[in-house]
């Protein structure tokens, strides 16, 4: 490679190593969204389109960059598979000017295998770290809901129990032709509480679960 294009290859790797990270920052301080998605797609794609003018086997970093993006949590679904295949579409562009221009590569280092398996590596660890982390969590959350659920039902069928029996009560109480006691009434009005109570404690049950719930999301 020239002295001049030595000079162009690596101010250009400056120039995206420092977009990349001004891209990362602003979706670490912003949250990501699809037009900040859009802008790091394009990122990726147009340094890989440069840098392989420069040196060989940025077909790899397509790929990383392609399964490393996959992961983004994007609304509009369709930006995805749109900016690869226009990203492979430059590929193809830029290896038929290859080709006619008759522009020559260097020859493939050890030092560029072992910056891919490094690069392998990473990516491989983030998705078996993130993504399989991500998927376990979901399953744990659902698997709460579902116990959350199946206790929301079993106290929602005591509270049946419970409320049909101070309606009773009420309903004694309510007949005219049933002579009462004092003694009698305190001892309704008791039971009465009693099971009150035990609504209560069966309602904070339920806040308790929602709760904790809550906290883990």
């Amino acid at each position: 490679m020239h002295l001049h294009l030595q000079d162009i290859f690596f101010w250009a790797k400056i120039f995206y190593g420092v977009i990349s990270i001004a891209e990362g920052v602003y979706v670490q301080w912003r949250g990501l969204s699809d037009k900040s998605a859009v802008v790091m797609l394009t990122t990726f794609i147009t340094c890989c389109w440069v840098m392989m003018w420069f040196a060989p086997l940025y077909e790899f970093a397509y790929l990383q960059c392609a399964v490393g993006s996959s992961f983004l949590k994007l609304k509009r679904t369709w930006i995805f598979p749109v900016a690869w295949g226009i990203g492979l579409a430059g590929f193809l562009a830029n290896y038929t000017i290859q080709d006619r221009i008759g522009w020559t590569l260097p020859p493939i280092m050890r030092s560029d295998l072992v910056w891919i398996m490094f690069i392998v590596f990473a990516l491989s660890w983030f998705i078996q770290k993130f993504a399989i982390g991500a998927m376990r969590t979901e399953q744990d959350r659902h698997s709460r809901f579902s116990l959350i659920g199946r206790e929301a039902t079993r106290l929602t069928h005591d509270i049946k129990g419970l409320i049909s029996s101070p309606m009773l009560i009420v309903d004694s109480l309510r007949q005219k032709d049933r002579q009462l006691s004092l003694k009698d009434y305190e001892k309704q009005m008791v039971l009465l509480a009693d099971d009150m109570e035990n609504i209560r404690e069966v309602l904070k049950s339920i806040q308790r679960l929602v709760t904790v719930d809550d906290e883990v999301m």
